[in-house]
């Protein structure tokens, strides 16, 4: 049914995954086999304990006079800690220009990819999105309307020094 109300997805792609998609636990594994099959690009893969920073609400600020603060067990100084539990990474790696574009905000695998690793998901866990484009796909800058370069995603210093990658933070949702 959640397929069905997703009109990002195409959801006959899933059938194959249906059964394993109905468990109850998802692991990375399953994830990263979904989204392979459903977008038809091999070099994907799932990195799991991302460091991410997480704000402390007030309400669990650490406070003198508080009882359930001891030093060294749980108390945190500021009002951020690190993070490594509710974060993981979704790598798209030897892209060509084309696909590359097709990942990116404005391009037509860009809201599927959010639908789809939200659908797979059973916890509510922050992600990303990391894309590589081949260095042999890099292009120049070039100033003027011929450019197919888009400020900030797909331009870098340095041609021959560039990695090519993207870093998109979680898809819209």
């Amino acid at each position: 049914q959640r397929i069905r109300e997703t009109p990002e997805l195409n959801w006959k792609r899933l059938l194959p995954y249906l059964g394993l998609l109905s468990l109850r636990a998802h692991s990375a594994a399953l994830i990263e086999s979904v989204l392979r099959y459903y977008f038809k690009h091999a070099q994907l893969f799932i990195e799991q304990c991302v460091e991410r920073t997480v704000d402390v609400r007030s309400a669990q600020l650490n406070c003198l006079g508080v009882t359930n603060h001891q030093l060294g067990r749980t108390v945190v100084l500021g009002n951020r800690v690190p993070d490594r539990s509710g974060k993981f990474r979704v790598h798209v790696k030897g892209l060509d220009w084309e696909r590359f574009h097709e990942f990116l905000p404005i391009g037509p695998g860009y809201r599927p990819l959010g639908a789809l690793v939200r659908f797979t998901l059973r916890d509510p866990l922050d992600y990303d999105v990391c894309l590589e484009l081949r260095h042999e796909d890099i292009r120049e800058l070039r100033i003027g309307q011929s450019n197919t370069c888009h400020l900030g995603w797909t331009t870098w210093l340095g041609r021959e020094h560039a990695l090519g990658l993207v870093m998109l933070n979680r898809p819209i949702h």
